[in-house]
């Protein structure tokens, strides 16, 4: 592994703090996890700053943003600084694929849930083989990092070619992976799903859940629809998907 100092740098690497108080002091913490801890504790940490954070409700009384929506977004950092590091460590989940058959050719779709990039390391481990995950940001040889793991993910990056790779990808029989929201649960697009009646693909919908004692449950479903023969059918998979994700952020307001 590399010297844990190199792994600081790492955190520190991308500076996309801007210049907040809130993102300073997280960066600092991850540092020091990474400094006196084996990866081993990690996660486990970040869960446990997440679950002492119901403590600090007194200090965003004055915001504008749901409390437990700040909460995640403390989760959500930590993870995201800590696979800066490209070091593998255990991450906890619950895999369940609701009867849905490892076919050939399938668009996994989701939206911007907490964790939700979990499901690739979940998919890869579970034998659903995805080739490719659909990202706004990718590395320069387009890849993504994975919370937990040390290998980087093949990626195709948004841009005018997105759909001509993605149907080459899905029509030799392959998967891909894509979040069909922008940032916030919000503006959908159905430019993806539309790909799949163009190459025998089928819609399968991935969500992720950070359940109270730590473990992420990972599950799959497949569309209501899953070959969008037509807008209509694709207009009712986004607002089955949509919906069934906001039903879920709800549970963390609980």
């Amino acid at each position: 592994m590399l010297s844990k100092f190199i792994l600081v740098k790492n955190i520190y690497k991308i500076s996309d703090n801007h210049g907040g108080i809130f993102n300073r002091n997280v960066s600092r913490l991850c540092a020091i996890i990474v400094l006196l801890t084996p990866p081993s504790y990690w996660y486990t940490l970040t869960f446990r700053t997440y679950q002492f954070s119901t403590h600090l409700n007194f200090m965003f009384k004055n915001e504008s943003e749901n409390f437990e929506h700040i909460r995640l977004k403390l989760f959500y950092r930590m993870a995201t600084l800590l696979k800066r590091t490209d070091v593998a460590f255990h991450v906890p989940y619950q895999f369940n694929s609701n009867q849905v058959s490892n076919h050939p050719g399938v668009l996994y779709c989701s939206m911007h849930l907490p964790l939700i990039e979990v499901a690739i390391k979940v998919l890869i481990e579970n034998n659903y083989g995805i080739e490719a995950a659909i990202a706004a940001k990718t590395s320069k040889d387009l890849t993504i990092s994975i919370l937990g793991m040390a290998e980087k993910f093949p990626a195709i990056k948004v841009g005018p070619n997105t759909l001509l790779k993605t149907k080459s990808i899905l029509t030799k029989g392959s998967s891909v992976i894509v979040l069909v929201d922008r940032l916030a649960l919000d503006d959908l697009s159905p430019n993806s799903m539309k790909i799949c009646r163009l190459s025998s693909a089928k819609v399968v919908f991935v969500f992720t859940k950070l359940e109270k004692h730590g473990v992420i449950h990972c599950w799959l479903e497949e569309a209501p629809f899953p070959y969008c023969n037509n807008n209509l059918e694709i207009q009712e998979n986004l607002e089955y998907l949509k919906r069934t994700s906001l039903d879920i952020m709800q549970t963390y307001m609980a």
